[in-house]
């Protein structure tokens, strides 16, 4: 029983309100206190791959060479763009003269079969096969050269809002 006395002993004597346990979560503020403080927000932004010189010379100061560190690897990564553009552009070109190539055979080889189907007396067949290689093959010119022009508007708009 004296233990059971005990713990009792050590229990608070009364129950806090949530009014007294809000106000040690959340205190009031004494009269000579300010309730906000002013502060100040900075906001920069730029587009440019790399920062303007002022923000070049405070990365300098927090870890001198930096500045030159961030030129250097702009220089790669432009080297390494440019590098990268040319073999697009070579393999594209490669592309496009393996197609032509392809393309100037399968259609010699449809019009000697139709030159062939005209010989053996078959002129109808001969006739399809050679007005659908020629209707295919100026189709194809057409719309890849409708592609090429389209191309080539989208880069001039999307170097058109560059300069904006």
């Amino acid at each position: 029983m004296s233990r059971h006395k005990k713990r009792q002993a050590n229990l608070p004597q009364k129950t806090p309100t949530p009014g007294e346990i809000s106000g040690l979560y959340n205190p009031k503020p004494q009269k000579d206190q300010q309730l906000e403080k002013p502060f100040k927000m900075i906001s920069q932004r730029w587009s440019a791959p790399l920062p303007p010189p002022d923000e070049l010379k405070k990365y300098d100061i927090i870890i001198p060479g930096m500045a030159e560190r961030l030129l250097i690897q702009f220089e790669k990564q432009s080297n390494h763009r440019i590098e990268m553009e040319k073999e697009v552009i070579i393999s594209r070109s490669a592309n496009m003269k393996r197609g032509q190539v392809f393309a100037f055979i399968i259609a010699l080889a449809f019009l000697c079969g139709s030159l062939y189907c005209g010989i053996i007396g078959q002129p109808k067949l001969g006739g399809i096969l050679g007005g659908t290689t020629i209707v295919g093959l100026v189709s194809a010119f057409c719309y890849g050269s409708y592609l090429q022009k389209e191309e080539r508007r989208q880069k001039n708009k999307g170097m058109e809002t560059d300069k904006d």
